[in-house]
């Protein structure tokens, strides 16, 4: 049970975090718009990954939320799929608004 919980919470927080920064546009795409363009999501993102990770590492803060510690290997697989939720919102983008728009580029 705290394996399949700390799978779940690691692939809520990245496909989370890759969505946020599908959010920043309704139209354009996320690859076209700079990522300078908001330094404070790019330090949300950071602190929130940043936090997982000490939360995993630290015993105290595996008994709290009930998880267990995970490996390199672990994170990545949860990766994968955040890059598959962007992709997906990517397609669309593309599909609802057309390409000319969605890979416009940004104001």
């Amino acid at each position: 049970l705290a394996d399949a919980r700390t799978k779940l919470l690691l692939l809520l927080i990245w496909v989370m975090n890759f969505h946020a920064f599908n959010c920043r546009s309704e139209y354009t795409s996320a690859f076209r718009i700079p990522l300078n363009r908001n330094w404070m999501l790019i330090g949300g993102v950071a602190a929130a990954q940043g936090l997982n990770a000490l939360a995993m590492a630290l015993p105290l803060g595996r008994e709290v939320l009930k998880v267990t510690q995970v490996s390199f290997e672990q994170w990545i697989i949860p990766c994968g799929a955040g890059v598959c939720a962007l992709l997906a919102m990517e397609l669309f983008k593309w599909r609802r608004h057309g390409a000319a728009v969605a890979w416009a580029r940004p104001d």
